[in-house]
């Protein structure tokens, strides 16, 4: 279970996928796999080459586009990112609802950007206050397992 897995664990996890994607190139899913497996890990550069890849390979899922605006949004605190990493994460967040992605995740990181690049740099949010984007999450489905990996992304952010 992947919830529980310890770094061994995670780490075979990871081998799988690596073998899985030799014997696949281009395989999508499997680079998604292993973005977030890697970003489990910790390893969030690698872990964000492996989401930009499966963007590539999976050009109209949602599920690539909002994976990777996770995996980029732990590459580092939010109020100190650059207003291009800000806008990129947006940017695969809207369009991960656009291509199908139905949960209140996504509604869940535009508010914590908004509370916590905007608010702090003095900007309106362009995708509506903290308030709104969470009432329009709690009218979505959200998986538990998605949601304490959102979690715990932000409580390091």
């Amino acid at each position: 279970d992947i919830e529980t897995a310890d770094r061994q664990a995670l780490l075979r996890l990871i081998e799988k996928c690596r073998h899985r994607l030799e014997a696949r190139p281009g395989g999508g899913f499997h680079n998604l796999n292993m973005s977030l497996l890697l970003m489990q890990l910790g390893d969030f550069g690698t872990a964000a080459r492996h989401a930009e890849v499966a963007l590539t390979d999976l050009p109209h899922s949602g599920d690539a586009r909002y994976f990777a605006a996770l995996v980029a949004t732990s590459l580092g605190p939010l109020v100190k990112a650059s207003a291009a990493r800000i806008t990129a994460i947006e940017k695969l967040l809207v369009d991960a609802r656009a291509f199908g992605f139905n949960s209140g995740l996504p509604d869940i990181l535009l508010a914590a950007i908004a509370q916590r690049h905007h608010a702090a740099h003095g900007m309106r949010p362009p995708h509506g206050s903290a308030d709104l984007l969470l009432a329009r999450a709690k009218t979505k489905p959200v998986d538990s397992f998605e949601a304490k990996r959102l979690m715990s992304v932000l409580q390091r952010v």
